[in-house]
């Protein structure tokens, strides 16, 4: 038997980065999503669902093409906490105006 859920989501997030030094940036962000899935969490004894995440990264440029990037997240839906690492290599290529690729 299908489960019938909301398609109403509302949300909103805020973000702050910058340049702390030369060749690497630092950030923050914060969102969350109330969303009413009254049909599915009331049977949880909730009336709405609302999951947020914070995370905090640092970034070095070794190159104008790559980026490597630490970030941390904590994620929290339904009372359950995440904790999460990521650690990403990011490499760009293609033509650009100095030359043609």
């Amino acid at each position: 038997m299908p489960i019938p859920v909301s398609d109403d989501a509302q949300g909103w997030y805020l973000e702050a980065t910058g340049r702390v030094f030369g060749r690497w940036r630092s950030g923050v962000r914060y969102d969350t999503v109330l969303r009413d899935d009254s049909p599915l969490f009331e049977a949880l004894g909730e009336k709405r669902r609302r999951s947020w995440q914070a995370s905090t990264m640092v970034e070095f440029l070794p190159s104008e093409f790559s980026t490597v990037r630490l970030q941390y997240g904590r994620h929290q839906l339904t009372g359950n906490q995440t904790n999460a690492f990521w650690l990403q290599y990011i490499m760009s290529m293609g033509a650009h105006g100095a030359h043609g690729f």
